[in-house]
């Protein structure tokens, strides 16, 4: 019986220190998983921590790469933009100041070589000497040319007087025909407005007095009288008023008329 008490008694021990046993071991085991869960937790943190500090460290480190990048940058393109202005500068300097010495160039060239008032006075004398002379000479020539041109004329007319005064009765006429025809039949020919036939038979007149007047007076000259004198004073004003002017301008030959005498 008592054996029996025992082991029930030692039943109940074990099953109390079974169940205390578990109790603790549901404690135990719920204190590992709070454990675990908090180092899970403060893992986590620290993790997140050093994650975290990590990130900052390469922020920062990004921050200043980028300071730096953008300092830099900033340095080539300040120092670009001040090369270009300063090329700027001196290319504006240069230009105003090559203008201005090209204007002072420009007009010490001007003041010496073109506004030079003595100068010009002594080129304007000399074109103007040149220019007396070369109009000298024009005129001397002119006149030479004018003096051979009368000269010529003069010998033309009496070339052609003569000429007309020894071939007129060979020309044909409407009362008499001759050997020489006048090259415009139906128009008649005239010089001056005159007629060419009366300014024949002028001429032949007139010549045909002087020589008679000449040989009269060649014949008379040793007896000269008054009334010889005024007579042949009258004969010579007559003549000379219905004779043509010898010297008043004629045209040149008539064609079919020749002028040289054979």
């Amino acid at each position: 019986m008592f054996i029996l008490e025992v082991l029930d008694m030692e039943e109940r021990f074990t099953d109390e220190v079974f169940e205390e046993f578990l109790v603790q071991n549901s404690s135990t085991i719920q204190d590992s998983i709070l454990m675990v869960q908090k180092i899970c937790l403060i893992q986590a943190f620290t993790r997140g921590h050093l994650v975290h500090r990590r990130y900052c460290i390469v922020k920062e480190s990004a921050i200043v790469i980028q300071k730096n990048y953008m300092r830099k940058r900033a340095v080539v393109e300040t120092t670009r933009l001040f090369d270009a202005a300063m090329y700027l500068r001196r290319k504006e300097f240069f230009d105003r100041y090559a203008t201005t010495i090209q204007a002072a160039f420009r007009g010490f060239y001007a003041r010496k070589y073109i506004l030079d008032a003595s100068q010009r006075r002594r080129y304007i004398a000399a074109v103007a000497t040149v220019s007396a002379n070369l109009a000298e000479e024009a005129r001397e020539f002119s006149k030479k040319c004018a003096a051979e041109k009368i000269a010529e004329e003069n010998q033309r007319k009496a070339a052609y007087i003569k000429g007309l005064a020894h071939q007129h009765h060979l020309r044909s006429t409407k009362a008499i025909p001759g050997v020489y025809k006048p090259q415009f039949p139906i128009s008649p020919q005239t010089i001056n407005g005159r007629p060419l036939d009366d300014i024949i038979k002028a001429e032949g007149l007139a010549l045909a007095k002087r020589a008679t007047f000449s040989v009269t007076r060649s014949r008379t000259s040793k007896f000269p009288l008054i009334s010889s004198t005024t007579s042949s004073q009258k004969n010579s004003n007559s003549l000379t008023s219905s004779g043509p002017n010898l010297l008043s301008p004629l045209p040149g030959p008539l064609s079919g008329i020749p002028t040289s005498t054979q």
